[in-house]
């Protein structure tokens, strides 16, 4: 079961990581998708930060580029803005129970 870890540190500033059995990696921007922010993710606001977390989370999620472009706002409204600013995790159980309700 894969789950999404928020972080935000002093020097680097907003990350995500993706951590899945016994691997840990950064996720990706996806900035070949759409370049809401060429700088990096931010959540706990509807800004461009947050657009591009959306798209980035859900186009791992379900390796679909075209599905994350199509949901990506939707998701930033009901999920990423209201994530809290100072970290979180998110299991790929709650991004797939969001995903059902958007059938």
């Amino acid at each position: 079961m894969a789950k999404y870890l928020g972080i935000r540190g002093r020097v680097h500033g907003a990350g995500v990581l993706v951590c899945d059995e016994d691997m840990v990696e950064p996720l990706p921007l996806r900035l070949d998708l759409a370049r809401h922010s060429p700088d990096g993710f931010e959540w706990g606001c509807a800004g461009s930060g947050a657009a591009q977390l959306a798209l980035a989370i859900l186009a791992h999620h379900t390796r679909n580029g075209d599905r994350a472009l199509g949901l990506h706002q939707r998701f930033k409204a009901e999920i990423v803005t209201n994530l809290p600013r100072r970290g979180w995790a998110l299991a790929d159980t709650d991004i797939m129970a969001w995903l059902e309700t958007q059938q």
